[in-house]
């Protein structure tokens, strides 16, 4: 949790039956963190990082922080925090001092820790379906990660319009969350984050994109729309986050 990142605040103004309907106002900010685990200090792992989050406690931190072990693909094992929901201006005002959070990092859980790397990721709402406000408390996420030929942005970026549309026509409750990456990270320029209840629920992950599509679309849509994504996409990844409440902090009672 080097929590030199983070805050947006999405702003919710009406719940329908399928989505909760927010303005940006600068808020969409989401900072990552990501740790590799030394073989062998999982345990000693775990509880400096829950001695961490006390400590940030008694320093009236008032960000939210969601942890997630990475659980499958060649990530697997992995650690993940994420603060959600800030303005960029929040990086600039957070209410720890770093120095000290620093400081504190190494006494708790870095030294059991490899391999570290972070990014700031952009929420693009009109790319999103919010079902639900606290989707990232589901028991797992679904993530897949592109990487973008440069130039391409754009044209992946209706892609994932026609994607979102094809989700909400075929998943009306379900949240379908897009992110680019803004800053750092070499793992991917845009995520899709899924949030599941359970392993049963990986079924509907069966020819997800392909399924969606088909049935939204006619054969022609589908065919040029695949067509030039595959054109711009350079590569992808797909794995599977596990959520760790008690690895985890609110700002609310959450």
């Amino acid at each position: 949790m080097n929590r030199y990142f983070l805050k947006t605040f999405l702003i919710p103004l009406a719940l329908t039956v399928s989505t909760i309907i927010y303005v940006e106002a600068q808020s969409n900010i989401w900072a990552f963190y990501e740790y590799g685990i030394k073989s062998g200090q999982e345990t000693e792992f775990i509880n400096g990082y829950k001695a961490d989050l006390e400590w940030q406690k008694t320093q009236k931190d008032n960000w939210s922080w969601i942890g997630w072990f990475v659980l499958n693909g060649e990530r697997r094992g992995r650690f993940i925090d994420a603060t959600p929901n800030h303005a960029w201006k929040d990086f600039d005002t957070w209410a720890v001092d770093r120095s000290e959070n620093a400081r504190h990092n190494v006494i708790h859980f870095l030294p059991y820790t490899e391999n570290s790397s972070g990014a700031y990721r952009k929420l693009l709402i009109n790319h999103s379906v919010i079902a639900d406000q606290f989707w990232y408390q589901s028991a797992m996420i679904q993530a897949y990660g592109f990487k973008i030929k440069f130039g391409q942005e754009g044209l992946f970026e209706d892609f994932l319009l026609f994607l979102k549309k094809s989700f909400m026509s075929q998943y009306p409750n379900r949240s379908w969350v897009s992110l680019k990456t803004v800053s750092g990270d070499a793992h991917s320029d845009y995520t899709i984050l899924i949030p599941l209840v359970n392993n049963k629920e990986l079924a509907l992950l069966e020819s997800l994109f392909e399924t969606m599509l088909a049935k939204t679309y006619s054969v022609k849509e589908t065919t040029e729309t695949v067509r030039k994504a595959s054109a711009a996409v350079e590569s992808r990844t797909s794995e599977l986050w596990g959520y760790r409440k008690d690895l985890s902090m609110y700002s609310d009672t959450k």
